[in-house]
């Protein structure tokens, strides 16, 4: 797998992991709950993404061209 491409996966988990450092704030501070959910349900979505992209990554980096592509579409469906 190409370093620019975990580079990004690795922006994308520092970003949810600041976002989650907020939320933990927000759980001692008492925020209101709906609040509260927003964000968790942000951090959860954007590990799932981070997730998701690095094992597309992977699979695109061991397959001719052709595979890759059938695969990322039906990756779509995950």
């Amino acid at each position: 797998m190409e370093q620019t491409a975990n580079e990004d996966i690795v922006k994308r988990l520092q970003r949810a992991n600041g976002h989650l450092s907020k939320v933990i704030e927000m759980l001692i501070e008492g925020d209101a709950e709906l609040n509260v959910a927003q964000q968790m349900q942000a951090v959860s979505k954007a590990v799932i993404n981070a997730k998701n992209q690095y094992i597309r990554n992977s699979i695109d980096a061991r397959l001719d061209k052709t595979a890759a592509r059938e695969l990322a579409e039906l990756s779509k469906f995950l």
